[in-house]
């Protein structure tokens, strides 16, 4: 069975706590399924004050990395509706990627070796950040289901603790992996 046709979605993340008094940041983007439904198309655009944000540098060899939610990173969940797997995109603006597998919500977070490599395309110009890849999907969220997603990021800020966005926060604390904010589907 072919998966759903997807047009593109867009969206726009929101800061879980508010942004330093005179600090403009916006992060948006779209999201949608690739037209033979096996990827996932995601582009994500952040503008605004990019001066107040830590952005890595470009890497001349872009890898698989641990640790890139630790400054500026753009993120992805996504999963099976009712299905307690999911898996976790991370790319950082120096072009390095990682996806994980998760069995449950923060249980058995292992590096996915269906992913050897990614190709994510990064544009920095004065009006923003903009970072867009095409990612397959598992086997499983590929055959004729929707797939829910949890678009989000972390933007590091020169002075300051870093801040998290994301669709929607539904937790007293900034908690991407909860399956609560899945809040779309393609």
């Amino acid at each position: 069975m072919k998966a759903p046709e997807s047009s593109p979605q867009t969206f726009q993340l929101v800061p879980f706590e508010p942004l330093p008094a005179g600090l403009n940041l916006t992060l948006q983007g779209s999201c949608q399924r690739s037209e033979s439904g096996d990827a996932l198309l995601l582009h994500y655009q952040l503008s605004g004050d990019l001066d107040a944000v830590l952005i890595p540098e470009p890497e001349p060899l872009p890898s698989r990395r641990d640790g890139l939610w630790e400054t500026t990173c753009f993120e992805c969940f996504f999963a099976k509706p009712k299905d307690a797997t999911y898996w976790e995109l991370n790319l950082s603006p120096s072009g390095d990627w990682n996806v994980y597998k998760l069995e449950r919500y923060r249980e058995g977070l292992r590096a996915d070796p269906a992913y050897p490599g990614l190709r994510p395309q990064i544009h920095q110009h004065r009006q923003g950040l903009e970072i867009s890849v095409g990612i397959p999907l598992p086997a499983p969220l590929r055959e004729g289901s929707q797939v829910e997603l949890a678009l989000c990021a972390v933007v590091a800020l020169r002075h300051g603790n870093p801040s998290y966005w994301a669709l929607r926060h539904t937790a007293g604390e900034a908690d991407f992996h909860r399956r609560d904010s899945f809040a779309l589907r393609v």
